[in-house]
């Protein structure tokens, strides 16, 4: 299949490697290191929001090199930066990990909601998690709503990156940390996020404490 980019230039793509398959397409990795998303056949999205995403540049989310189309102008995938999942427990990190990739998520966040975006699908499965950060990777769902009134937007984007930032900790409890006090446990992890935006808030709460897991063991 020939790809041409969102200007109509043709677009060469070497893949060298599967990398996994999701509800709506495969991901490859290709031969310049980087990951060739294909949506299945069928399948329509939104290539303005994302070539949105990619002009924004936004932290902590995957870069957009291009957006592929076919022959016919249809809407075919991405072409992106390549992330190596890691397993890792972000509860034994460092609180400046967490209050770091906290403040970049949030940028971005309120950057997408400035632009009237409806965010959808930020969740663990769609991140990457390293050592080094936390990296939102798939914005397929991602779409622009001028209709929709900026509370319910800012709501949804709160919904979201709270959605996402617990789902990545209480993760971290339930694998490496999971005890008697798990229920306990979980409470002081949902109190760190109780207001995403607010890292001040969450910094706060992670005073004196060199990791999260410290302050989840001082709300015991």
């Amino acid at each position: 299949m020939k790809l041409y980019d969102e200007d109509g230039r043709a677009v060469v793509v070497r893949r060298v490697g599967f990398v996994g398959s999701g509800m709506y397409g495969r991901v490859y990795k290709t031969s310049d290191l980087k990951c060739l998303k294909l949506y299945r056949r069928g399948i329509e999205l939104d290539p303005d929001t994302n070539i949105l995403i990619k002009n924004l540049e936004l932290d902590n989310f995957c870069k957009i090199y291009k957006i592929l189309f076919d022959e016919k102008g249809r809407y075919k995938g991405n072409l992106m930066e390549y992330y190596q999942k890691e397993k890792v427990d972000v509860l034994t990190l460092p609180s400046e990990y967490l209050l770091d990739n906290l403040r970049g998520l949030a940028t971005s966040v309120l950057k997408l909601l400035d632009n009237k975006v409806f965010i959808s699908d930020m969740n663990f499965d769609n991140a990457i998690i390293n050592e080094n950060e936390i990296r939102v990777i798939d914005t397929d769902l991602y779409v622009r709503r001028e209709e929709y009134k900026d509370d319910v937007l800012y709501r949804y984007g709160v919904s979201s990156l709270q959605g996402l930032m617990l789902s990545i900790y209480l993760d971290s409890l339930r694998k490496y940390h999971s005890s008697s006090r798990i229920v306990d446990d979980e409470i002081a992890i949902e109190r760190l996020f109780e207001t995403p935006f607010d890292v001040n808030h969450t910094s706060k709460k992670l005073v004196r404490c060199k990791y999260p897991i410290d302050y989840v063991m001082k709300c015991r």
